[in-house]
C-alpha cells in the first residue's frame, strides 16, 4: 500500500500507532504471512469500521497466532473486512 493510503486511512497520531503495532507484530515471529495480512487489509478495515478498530485487531491477530496459529492469524484481518462491511452501524 503507497504512504497515502495508508496515511488517509490512519491519520494524526493514529499512524504512528499503526506502524507500532505494524512492527510489534513483524517482530513477534509469527512470519511473513500473518504480519502480510496485517498490513494489507488494515487500512481498508480502518476505513471501513474505524482506525482504532484496526489498530486494535492487531492484538486479535497476535492472539490468534498464538492460540490457533498462523493461518487463523492471517485470515482474521480479511474476515474483518467482511463483518465490517455486513455490519455497518456503529454498535455492531
Amino acid at each position: 500500500k503507497s504512504d497515502e493510503v495508508i496515511r488517509s486511512a490512519f491519520p494524526g497520531d493514529l499512524y504512528e500507532a499503526w506502524g507500532d503495532v505494524c512492527r510489534r507484530l513483524a517482530g513477534a515471529g509469527y512470519g511473513d504471512v500473518v504480519t502480510d495480512s496485517y498490513f494489507r487489509h488494515s487500512p481498508e478495515l480502518a476505513r471501513l469500521a474505524s482506525p482504532q478498530a484496526a489498530i486494535a485487531l492487531a492484538a486479535i491477530v497476535s492472539g490468534l497466532a498464538i492460540r490457533a496459529g498462523r493461518r487463523a492469524a492471517s485470515l482474521a484481518p480479511a474476515a474483518a473486512i467482511v463483518a465490517a462491511k455486513r455490519y455497518t452501524d456503529a454498535a455492531s
